[in-house]
């Protein structure tokens, strides 16, 4: 029997029965997982121990299945299952070759190399399968204060705002308006528009705002794809109190679009990645009206352990640049924890504003824990923040 067409029909029958346990097992979309990756393979792979708690996916995910442990025989299995399982949920991806290659992008391909690659991120995500099924998630800080740790940065003295929390299923108005109360935080909505979403007119968008407008909150929007606005007038646009974008859906060059935070997302070579990362956010930064750049600099998972190496003075200078031009605020991202501090210690200093976001769709909404981190570290101020006024 061929061995590639045997393999195939394992991988479907996998995706096919463990989609929606893989939903469980990270409790958040596949996004979260991405972000959660990111900082842990950019800061503290190997560093427990260090001064600087757990993050990433090595933080939240063991703060879910216990602090210590090994994978067994079963665990492994149930791990490599679930890497299978993610790294077809979204078939469509791509993977960037060198340019010495006769195609520098092409389409994903179901390959041992690359479950491999998606075994070793989920069997290093995750130290044993206890509360494999549980229903919610621990923040992380939870776990740090049961080990007797600080459960977080102390809260700013001046006032905060979550700019990035979508509402959901598991996360309502009242839900998120409770939550920001008991945290202190003030709230901040935001929601697609565009294809597959539910606002592509001035119609939806009135509709959205108008909605918003009953409760304390600031309105905004977070378009996907580049040339949003072409859907919506500008009178209507100028109702939101403010745009969040960032550049993790690039533009394919055969038409649609990749989504480099989506967990099974392949990088073979970094450099060559770069080479279409940067002049897409060149992209955002100087043509789409937006207020705010969020995850700024989040690389795929399978290269952010290149984040210093990739993310060189002369690209963060640039981003920095383009945003200080047009008075883009930078977003400082609580799942991803991007940008790191040396990009926001070059961006304070070249007088740029920074926003906290979670990009929270559920009870983890308004609990900022890098964002307090980074304010520590970096010396922002409220002089440092920027303020949405709402309309």
């Amino acid at each position: 029997m061929n061995i590639g067409a045997l393999w195939k029909t394992v991988v479907m029958v996998v995706q096919a029965s463990l989609r929606d346990a893989c939903s469980v097992l990270v409790a958040d979309p596949p996004v979260k997982l991405a972000g959660y990756c990111q900082s842990s393979l950019r800061d503290d792979w190997g560093r427990w121990g260090n001064d600087s708690p757990p993050c990433g996916t090595i933080g939240p995910l063991r703060a879910r299945f216990g602090p210590s442990g090994t994978i067994g025989a079963v665990g492994f299995v149930v791990i490599s299952i679930t890497a299978i399982a993610l790294h077809c949920s979204y078939p469509r991806q791509f993977i960037i070759h060198p340019a010495s290659s006769e195609k520098s992008i092409m389409s994903h391909a179901h390959s041992r190399r690359c479950f491999l690659e998606a075994s070793l991120v989920a069997g290093a995500a995750i130290a044993t399968p206890r509360n494999l099924f549980a229903t919610e998630t621990p923040h992380l800080s939870g776990n740090l204060t049961a080990r007797g740790e600080s459960a977080s940065p102390p809260k700013p003295a001046f006032a905060v705002t979550d700019y990035h929390i979508h509402l959901s299923n598991t996360l309502t108005i009242d839900q998120a308006l409770q939550l920001g109360k008991e945290r202190g935080v003030q709230i901040g909505i935001v929601d697609h528009p565009g294809q597959g979403f539910s606002i592509n007119s001035d119609a939806d968008l009135k509709k959205y705002i108008e909605g918003l407008r009953k409760y304390p909150v600031h309105v905004g929007l977070q378009p996907v794809y580049t040339g949003w606005s072409k859907s919506f007038s500008k009178p209507v646009l100028d109702q939101l109190d403010y745009v969040l974008m960032d550049a993790l859906t690039m533009p394919r060059p055969d038409g649609g679009w990749l989504a480099i935070w989506q967990i099974d997302t392949v990088v073979d070579n970094g450099e060559e990645f770069m080479t279409h990362y940067m002049p897409f956010i060149e992209q955002v930064l100087t043509t789409e009206p937006i207020d705010i750049f969020g995850w700024p600099t989040f690389l795929p998972v399978p290269i952010a352990r290149q984040y210093a190496q990739l993310w060189t003075p002369q690209r963060v200078d640039r981003i920095i640049e383009l945003a200080r031009a047009r008075k883009i605020a930078i977003e400082i991202n609580e799942v991803a924890h991007v940008p790191d501090e040396n990009f926001i210690g070059r961006a304070k200093r070249a007088g740029l504003k920074f926003t906290f976001g979670t990009d929270s769709r559920n009870e983890h909404a308004a609990h900022l824990y890098y964002c307090y981190q980074m304010v520590e570290r970096c010396g922002l101020g409220e002089a440092d923040m920027f303020v949405v006024k709402k309309k």
